[in-house]
């Protein structure tokens, strides 16, 4: 077998062949021509924003992060979230950039078939190539890009932990994954990060090792909703590194008048340079070991050292040196002080450990995430 295949390379050697040519791409090493991915963050992160900036680049030829539009083309929106807002925002974009006279080739739907459902892909598809003939009649484009915003509102989930559960998330991204291969396209599911950015999309980690593509929208958010640092990472592609960051900035567009004569206004990002601007002061000093922490970071690199395995959290991501949450919750228990009755004690360690494990995680100095049924941390920036 080894001499017959030697044989067989040698041949083409011989004759000049060449490797196949790269994948086509719709932006050059971030976006494939046919694939399917996610476009997450969590809520007010400007996720939409974000996709819509990504539809005009698309739409007009224009470059988007600095990268070629290497096949241009029309849009198709699936909008099951903030429906109306749709006509403003992709105007607002379109008015602001200015490259796109006229009409734009773009089309929204406001309904979509359950996910999780067998003929899912077939329904999208039958809607999808009757727009894919109207964009080639009117504009002579193809449809080159298709967003679900959001995943988890056209998923169809109708059970309890449905969401959680490795083949449901599955099968939501066999779907889309279909759609794009019938279509000739690329699919974006717009999704919703857990309650910790480290912990990646909510629900099952199925669905971000299925895509070929994660486009994540980050930023730094206060109890009042502000949201600070706003960037976009590449963080999963298969034609260039993971993890560069485009910070931006939100500026709010006017809009004109509505019917009763009220102004309105929708927001556009303003895109920054690519490199990752280094942190402010206060943004360091948020990512150190405070007093409330160290005695959480004492005991994590005690279990660490001793009871430590090397996993890989995220399907294509790094491999860490992670332990069980459960050791970790019980060594800080013996070593935190607490007075009263056993149940007092309990209750008062026990807060104190959530405590030390929210402001950690906020702080981006630990990760927490399940995998196969336990709860595994992890130093973010392992130490010495």
């Amino acid at each position: 077998m080894r001499a017959a295949f030697r044989r067989r390379t040698k041949n083409l050697l011989a004759r000049g062949s060449r490797l196949p040519h790269k994948p086509a791409a719709t932006v050059q090493n971030v976006i494939p021509e046919v694939g399917h991915g996610l476009i997450a963050g969590q809520w007010g992160t400007f996720k939409t924003f974000g996709t819509f900036d990504l539809a005009h680049s698309v739409m007009s030829g224009e470059p988007w992060l600095g990268y070629e539009i290497m096949r241009r083309g029309g849009v198709l929106f699936i909008v099951l979230e903030g429906t109306d807002e749709v006509p403003i925002r992709l105007q607002g974009v379109i008015e602001d950039r200015g490259k796109i006279t006229g009409l734009a080739p773009f089309a929204w739907i406001e309904t979509c078939p359950p996910l999780i459902g067998k003929n899912a892909a077939d329904e999208i598809c039958k809607i999808a190539e009757a727009i894919a003939n109207e964009l080639e009649r009117r504009f002579g484009l193809p449809l080159v890009l298709i967003v679900v915003d959001t995943l988890i509102a056209g998923s169809g989930y109708h059970k309890d932990g449905q969401e959680n559960d490795a083949a449901a998330g599955q099968a939501v991204m066999n779907a889309l994954k279909q759609v794009a291969k019938r279509m000739g396209c690329f699919v974006f599911g717009v999704d919703h990060f857990g309650k910790s950015t480290e912990t990646g999309t909510r629900g099952t980690s199925a669905k971000e090792g299925s895509a070929d593509v994660v486009l994540a929208m980050l930023g730094d958010k206060s109890v009042s909703g502000e949201v600070a640092n706003t960037r976009l990472a590449l963080r999963k592609r298969r034609g260039g590194p993971n993890g560069e960051e485009h910070p931006f900035t939100v500026r709010v567009k006017p809009m004109g008048l509505d019917a009763f004569g009220k102004p309105m206004s929708t927001l556009v990002l303003d895109w920054g340079p690519t490199e990752a601007t280094q942190p402010a002061a206060d943004t360091k000093d948020k990512q150190r070991w405070t007093k409330a922490t160290r005695r959480l970071r004492q005991v994590l690199m005690t279990i660490l050292a001793d009871h430590g395995r090397e996993h890989q959290p995220y399907a294509d991501g790094p491999t860490v040196r992670a332990c069980d949450l459960e050791l970790v919750r019980h060594e800080f228990y013996r070593q935190h002080p607490a007075d009263g009755d056993e149940k007092q004690k309990t209750e008062t360690r026990r807060q104190a450990f959530y405590r030390a494990i929210k402001a950690a995680q906020e702080a981006s100095l630990i990760a927490v995430r399940e995998l196969n049924g336990v709860q595994l941390v992890w130093l973010v920036k392992p130490e010495a």
